[in-house]
């Protein structure tokens, strides 16, 4: 998952946006690894969904679900990083230390048929949007605009695309 305001280390995203803040090479570890890309807003849409048929009928909505992107938003995480540093406009990619790649997935995947089907979720954006949204909270972030502003600019722009 990706979305603006994310902060935390070793997570790609924030990772990428603080190397390129300090001038520095993006390090990723396993750039073939493959996860299913998806922006935040995408799942807790779907949770407030089933939050609501669960209130309507709790027996038929109980149990576990997955919310995640469709299989188009699969991306290695190199072509994530090749897609952050296109929308900066800067920014360059180094292979870092390969030791922790037996420690991670090689590659991610969710089964969402269950929510697509029984509660009618389905992705709101692709890959190619999910990625633009949130690197450019982060580059408006940067250019001194105000964090919630802009999280509450993707919420806005998320439920009308929603509609569409």
């Amino acid at each position: 998952m990706i979305g603006g305001g994310d902060w935390a280390l070793d997570r790609i995203i924030p990772d990428c946006i603080r190397s390129i803040m300090n001038d520095k090479e993006i390090e990723i570890r396993n750039p073939n690894a493959t996860r299913p890309w998806q922006h935040v807003l995408e799942p807790l849409f779907g949770y407030m969904l089933l939050a609501q048929k669960l209130y309507e009928n709790p027996t038929q909505f109980s149990g576990s679900w997955n919310f995640g992107p469709t299989i188009e938003s699969i991306k290695k995480v190199k072509e994530l990083t090749e897609k952050t540093i296109g929308i900066l406009g800067k920014g360059s990619v180094t292979i870092g230390n390969t030791d922790a790649q037996k420690h991670e997935a090689g590659l991610l995947h969710l089964n969402c048929d269950k929510s697509n089907h029984q509660l009618g979720w389905n992705p709101v954006w692709n890959f190619e949007q999910t990625v633009k949204t949130t690197i450019e909270w982060y580059k408006n972030y940067i250019n001194g605009e105000n964090p919630k502003e802009l999280s509450l600019n993707n919420i806005n722009q998320f439920m009308e695309d929603k509609k569409q």
